[in-house]
């Protein structure tokens, strides 16, 4: 490569190869014990091409460049440098396409990304603050919408009880749902049509205001490390923030789900 590539204006991504098919969880899981930064899959028209990053540091991408290469399938990965401005645009395009990470303007239909702990992708509305340590990272490309009979696989964990009220978050390995990376653990993305299917095939349904506000209140989700990096769905096309805020958005939003009965 001869010289050393400067950071400055420029962010280095690492290429990790067209995707035919959703990155499997197991995969995401070992990619991210050797990157400090995100996943992100990027819908083309003849797959999805998988990038590591951002980085603002060369040194650090070449690091994590030589661990990512050493995992099976990503052998012929490589840095590519791009121009900051040029960089951000390019990956996250507007019009939702990780139709999942972001709230009201989803990021979703561009780039996903597969998150971990890191920030997540743009999302228009902001949810709580987190700590440096915890940042999303969306995974897998398509859209959820499960169908309305069964339970799509869909099981209840971290559930918690506030009051007389038991409040629950669905979750599928389905390798067609989207989801992300948060405190080490994946969690579901939906779009409010598959978020209300999933919660009334459970026996539950999804949050009102006024429940939600309780369960902030208890602090539940604090202690049981739900996540907290998007805003939840809630009746009505709310997107429920974490830091109290609640949102009217448009139902293509992939959020957090979570159901109460």
């Amino acid at each position: 490569m001869g010289k050393k590539p400067k950071s400055g204006d420029s962010l280095f991504w690492i290429q990790c190869g067209m995707l035919s098919k959703p990155m499997p969880l197991s995969t995401v899981k070992a990619i991210y014990q050797h990157i400090s930064t995100d996943i992100w899959v990027k819908p083309e028209p003849k797959g999805s091409r998988c990038l590591i990053g951002p980085y603002t540091d060369f040194s650090v991408a070449s690091k994590e460049l030589k661990k990512v290469k050493q995992l099976s399938t990503f052998e012929q990965a490589f840095i590519r440098q791009v121009v900051k401005k040029s960089a951000t645009q390019s990956v996250m395009k507007s019009k939702p396409t990780t139709t999942a990470v972001t709230p009201a303007t989803t990021v979703a239909n561009s780039v996903a990304p597969v998150t971990k702990s890191v920030s997540p992708p743009k999302v228009v509305e902001k949810s709580a603050p987190v700590t440096a340590a915890t940042k999303p990272k969306p995974a897998a490309t398509l859209n959820s919408v499960p169908k309305s009979t069964g339970n799509g696989d869909f099981v209840l964990r971290q559930q918690v009880k506030v009051g007389s009220q038991t409040f629950a978050l669905p979750f599928t390995e389905n390798p067609k749902v989207q989801f992300y990376m948060e405190h080490d653990v994946a969690w579901n993305r939906l779009d409010y049509d598959a978020a209300q299917i999933v919660c009334r095939n459970l026996g539950m349904r999804l949050v009102t205001e006024q429940e939600w506000s309780a369960l902030l209140s208890s602090k539940q989700m604090q202690q049981h490390q739900w996540p907290v990096q998007l805003p939840y769905w809630g009746e009505g096309r709310k997107g429920l923030f974490t830091t109290g805020k609640v949102n009217s958005l448009k139902g293509a939003s992939l959020l957090n789900v979570v159901c109460v009965k």
